[in-house]
């Protein structure tokens, strides 16, 4: 399934997605006041989500479009659909993991081990906004309108994030949360490209 993602995805994306962005990304974690200093801290992980919602249209997001080349390609290929199919898992999968680990990998060496839930909290949070908001907004054609449609995931991301920072004893309430939300987006993913590919045939 790997193989498949990488596949369709492309080299170049999926290096920058996959590679450069999260080096980055853990590249400006290892600056202490990002840790440190609530407004940064939350200001950083709202442009974490951004580049998350963003780098979504340059790959998947073009080959969703019903009467594009690239899903034409797909559906008269041997297998195409079921080989997509298993793409959007594989990349649900990654984005969780990536976000993760750009998250909380710099944090293990900058904060002291008493600051890691807050590196936790915010690696989940960015985890589920990241697999909900790129699988219900991968259909809109506009680029420019599909980052706006997105602004209501910055909105509770940003507030859950602010408060389990600011607010002692709600860490855990808030990682609970975001692991629910992120198992229930693993599986609304695999329900939702089932239904489109499903759909997709219906008007050839």
């Amino acid at each position: 399934m790997f193989k498949i993602y990488r596949a369709i995805m492309g080299s170049k994306y999926f290096i920058a997605v996959n590679v450069i962005i999260p080096i980055l990304m853990i590249i400006i974690g290892l600056i202490n006041d990002v840790h440190y200093n609530d407004m940064i801290s939350i200001w950083c992980f709202c442009a974490a989500c951004l580049i998350e919602i963003a780098s979504e249209y340059f790959g998947l997001g073009p080959i969703y479009r019903k009467r594009s080349f690239g899903m034409n390609y797909l559906k008269t290929a041997y297998g195409g659909m079921d080989f997509f199919r298993k793409a959007i898992i594989i990349d649900s999968i990654l984005r969780a993991v990536r976000c993760l680990v750009y998250i909380i990998l710099p944090a293990m060496i900058v904060v002291e081990p008493s600051d890691y839930k807050r590196a936790i909290t915010a690696g989940l949070i960015l985890s589920w906004v990241s697999v909900w908001s790129v699988n219900l907004t991968r259909y809109i054609s506009i680029f420019s309108f599909m980052f706006i449609s997105n602004i209501p995931f910055m909105v509770p991301a940003g507030t859950m994030y602010a408060v389990a920072r600011m607010i002692p004893g709600t860490a855990n309430v808030i990682c609970f949360i975001s692991i629910i939300l992120l198992i229930t987006g693993f599986v609304f993913s695999n329900w939702l490209i089932r239904k489109k590919i499903n759909d997709s045939y219906k008007d050839i």
